[in-house]
């Protein structure tokens, strides 16, 4: 269960450095605050924070071109992972796609991942391809996964 007190809400302008932040400590390939920021302004993009009062403890970041979404990151702070906060921010996403009738969403993730690859085959997300080289330092390999949404079933 993620903490009572959690609270997700669309990022502004004054959590771009604190994604950032968060970004540096859980990605070995960061984004700049410039990309945060076209994410914001994108009305295609999401950029949604979970907070426990004044503090930022995860981000998930979407974009969508019908009839799909693409979960471009999803980052938690290194202390409230397993807590529920991922499954929060995931359903947190889900759910807007669902409610504007996307069918499907797309992911990649570093073929080491392992902890990340059981937490989305968990929710119901399926390796459907492999990008070779795809990520850089180090360089490695992407499965890309993929869950079919509805507007009945859960994540």
């Amino acid at each position: 269960m993620p903490p009572t007190d959690l609270v997700i809400r669309s990022a502004e302008w004054a959590d771009i450095q604190a994604i950032c932040e968060l970004d540096r400590v859980t990605f070995l390939t960061r984004w700049t605050p410039e990309v945060y920021k076209r994410l914001i302004a994108d009305q295609r993009s999401d950029l949604r924070i979970a907070c426990i009062g004044e503090r930022l403890i995860g981000f998930h970041a979407t974009t969508r071109v019908y009839p799909d979404i693409e979960l471009l990151k999803i980052a938690v702070q290194p202390e409230f992972q397993g807590a529920g906060v991922g499954r929060a921010l995931l359903e947190d996403a889900m759910g807007s796609a669902r409610d504007h009738e996307y069918s499907s969403c797309f992911l990649e993730v570093r073929a080491s991942n392992a902890r990340a690859i059981r937490f989305y085959r968990r929710k119901g997300f399926e390796v459907v391809g492999v990008r070779r080289a795809y990520y850089r330092n180090p360089v490695e390999d992407a499965l890309v996964m993929r869950k079919e949404l509805s507007a009945v079933s859960g994540t």
